[in-house]
């Protein structure tokens, strides 16, 4: 679970497993670069503002909370949402 307000300007890649976001700025600043069978999920209600960029199969999981992302979705991968209450792709 990543909970703090994290100012990090780096790129960050997820190989493998879930990443529990609890906190809007969780991720740090930049792209967060998604690889085949990993998670992300919402640990509660938040926004995320990064760009994310999906290799493969991607879950992204809020089990009813108000999950809502803001930056662009791109790469190769495909998107599967779960659990979504007043989701949000902009």
């Amino acid at each position: 679970t990543l909970s703090g307000d994290n100012d990090y300007d780096g790129d960050t890649t997820v190989e493998q497993g879930t990443v529990i976001v609890a906190n809007n700025h969780a991720l740090g600043t930049a792209s967060v670069i998604m690889k085949n069978g990993t998670i992300l999920e919402w640990g509660g209600n938040h926004t995320l503002e990064n760009d994310f960029e999906l290799s493969g199969s991607v879950n992204f999981n809020a089990f009813n909370k108000v999950g809502k992302l803001t930056g662009v979705i791109s790469g190769n991968g495909s998107l599967i949402s779960a659990g979504f209450l007043g989701s949000s792709l902009e």
